[in-house]
């Protein structure tokens, strides 16, 4: 009987490992990439439902302000600080959380 090495007669040849093992590195790769937009996506919805979110409550804060100002009486309307004209037109812009000339 002539020696032969096993690989040759159970049918294993170089090529075809090497082939299967690089086209599994390939989807192995794809598999990352595919991790790595999916991620993306995550964070740009993510991103999307904060800003949503922020949206929503500040308009529900704003609305449940105007209907808490609606309901106060004459007095209480009366005692509530009237804005002058500058300060009503710069609503969003920060205010110091002191008065002028008061000490802390």
């Amino acid at each position: 009987m002539v020696e032969c090495a096993s690989h040759l007669i159970h049918g294993w040849d170089a090529h075809s490992t090497l082939k299967a093992l690089l086209s599994s590195l390939k989807r192995g790769f794809e598999r990352k990439s595919d991790a790595i937009a999916w991620r993306r996506e995550v964070n740009q919805q993510q991103d999307i439902a904060r800003s949503m979110a922020k949206e929503y409550q500040s308009t529900e804060k704003a609305r449940r302000t105007k209907e808490h100002n609606d309901a106060l009486g004459r007095r209480e309307k009366d005692e509530l600080p009237s804005l002058t004209g500058d300060e009503a037109s710069n609503d969003d812009s920060p205010r110091s959380l002191f008065q002028q000339g008061s000490r802390v």
